[in-house]
């Protein structure tokens, strides 16, 4: 790891050595990990930020999530809710009002679940950078284990729950950098994260019952589980604070914003392990010209999908006076692209809005409407993952085309036998028909059908009107087989192929005398 260390220190050193531009202030966000506690959201998840701004906006990624909350004041503290469906990860981006403070908050909603952060002015932000684990990073006392913060800040502050049973020490590295040391005793740190995990567990096992007994008879529910279902909430709820308060790491200095350890590193930490952080103060760029500057902007507001603004300053960089016609070009060229990007998430937005005002609205679509909706947003977000090379389009497609697998096709009909008598065509129900899946591609001739085996029995169709109806997910089957069981005046094993099919099939099969 002495390697790692001399190459994050030399990156301190050069940061120390920046100047910065005169701004005196820069916006933070800091998640207060102690304060996340559940509610009834009906599912959904509820982002909380709170700051003494009252000129913030809040926009999320996905358009649908409503405009900037507003907010309500309590003690001189501004409160900005946003309540959404916990159907995919969240971009939240916070500006203030007439300036160009803006800071992002990248999270996946949690059901029923309110998440608390601070937004702050500060004059001197940091960061943390987690380093990566070197061949020699293990920690050699026993029942021990250490976070290791490499720092060019004197004073920095690292605040820890005695629950944690943590030690601190601080020394300094040959190249100037500052060590803090904390030592974290496993057994300690285990108890409380054992105790939730148990009761969580304990906690869906109850719930689960409670709800599936409300869901077939309310009455059914007895006292004893209504009481057991309490107990078990309650406990868990003071093993959740526990683990809360001793898995939360925190790291600050004079005019800094306030950094938390993710509680899930805290969780992954393991016996005689050394995790290294580097703890950056984050120092405004210094441009060697105003069209560097504009450049390396635009650049930023592109990685945030914020195209239109992007645009706006390839565009000034394209006009800054005595650059070179090549730079000329390629800011041109590049507010082209944004333009371009800037209509295809218009296109993508107004797409995705309509699909969850479908899905999450109560609105009526049939499968083949709805698979060609989902097959469009897939494509949509693959093309901007292409073209911008921003993995969360492709996360999102990939999310997509999980939940499409999900959503099933449903194949229904109905077995007729059909005769000709005096001119008129009369049809009579067929029952106790097996209906069979197979993942054989099978010829499409009705009349001669070829399969080494029938797969999966799907039903058996006893009806006395021979209708039938059944979901399957799609790519499961590439045949269907239908087999009359007992009765030699019906020809039997018929198919038909499912393959590349991907509305709901409707159709009548006969099955005409020999």
């Amino acid at each position: 790891m002495k390697n790692g260390v001399k190459l994050l220190t030399a990156l301190i050193l050069l940061l120390l050595g920046v100047r910065a531009h005169a701004q005196s202030a820069y916006l933070t966000v800091t998640e207060e990990v102690k304060k996340t506690a559940e509610a009834e959201l009906g599912g959904k998840c509820c982002f909380v930020f709170q700051s003494k701004n009252a000129d913030l906006i809040i926009t999320s990624s996905v358009a649908s999530d409503g405009a900037s909350p507003v907010p309500r004041s309590e003690d001189g503290v501004f409160c900005y809710e946003l309540t959404v469906p916990t159907d995919g990860k969240r971009v939240l981006t916070i500006t203030k009002k007439g300036t160009a403070l803006r800071v992002e908050v990248t999270k996946t909603p949690q059901k029923n679940r309110r998440l608390y952060y601070v937004v702050a002015e500060v004059e001197n932000p940091i960061a943390i950078e987690k380093q990566a684990a070197g061949a020699g990073d293990i920690y050699p006392k026993e029942r021990k284990a250490c976070v290791r913060f490499i720092t060019p800040i004197e004073d920095l502050h690292v605040e820890f729950s005695p629950k944690l049973g943590g030690r601190l020490t601080k020394e300094k590295a040959s190249s100037g950098a500052n060590l803090i040391k904390l030592e974290i005793d496993i057994d300690s740190l285990n108890k409380y994260k054992s105790a939730e995990e148990e009761l969580k567990v304990k906690k869906e096992e109850i719930d689960k019952i409670i709800k599936d007994k409300r869901d077939a008879d309310f009455n059914s529910i007895t006292d004893a589980e209504w009481d057991q279902q309490d107990k078990v909430n309650s406990e868990y709820a003071i093993a959740e604070s526990n683990w809360m308060e001793a898995s939360s790491i925190r790291l600050w200095s004079d005019g800094t914003n306030v950094l938390t350890l993710p509680v899930e590193d805290v969780k992954n930490i393991s016996l005689k392990s050394l995790t290294s952080y580097g703890i950056l103060l984050l120092k405004e760029k210094v441009f060697a010209s105003k069209y560097d500057e504009l450049m390396h902007q635009a650049k930023e507001y592109m990685e945030r999908r914020d195209y239109e603004l992007a645009r706006a300053h390839y565009n000034s960089a394209a006009e800054v006076k005595g650059i070179s016609d090549a730079d000329k070009i390629t800011a041109t060229r590049s507010a082209e692209k944004m333009a371009q990007l800037e209509g295809y998430k218009k296109l993508l937005d107004d797409k995705t809005d309509e699909f969850y005002v479908i899905t999450n609205g109560g609105g009526t679509i049939n499968k083949k409407a709805l698979f060609a909706m989902m097959d469009n947003l897939i494509e949509l977000n693959k093309s901007m993952g292409k073209e911008t090379g921003d993995s969360y389009y492709l996360e999102e497609a990939t999310r997509l085309a999980e939940e499409k697998q999900k959503v099933g096709l449903v194949f229904k009909g109905r077995f007729v036998m059909s005769e000709y008598k005096g001119g008129v065509v009369q049809e009579t129900p067929i029952t106790n028909v097996r209906i069979y899946g197979s993942q054989d591609l099978n010829n499409d001739d009705m009349d001669s059908p070829k399969y080494s085996n029938k797969g999966d029995l799907i039903t058996t169709v006893t009806s006395s009107d021979g209708k039938f109806s059944f979901t399957y997910q799609p790519g499961k089957y590439c045949t269907f087989i239908f087999e009359v069981v007992g009765n030699d005046q019906i020809r039997v094993n018929k198919h038909v192929s499912v393959v590349g099919r991907k509305e709901d099939r409707n159709v009548k099969i006969r099955f005409p005398k020999k």
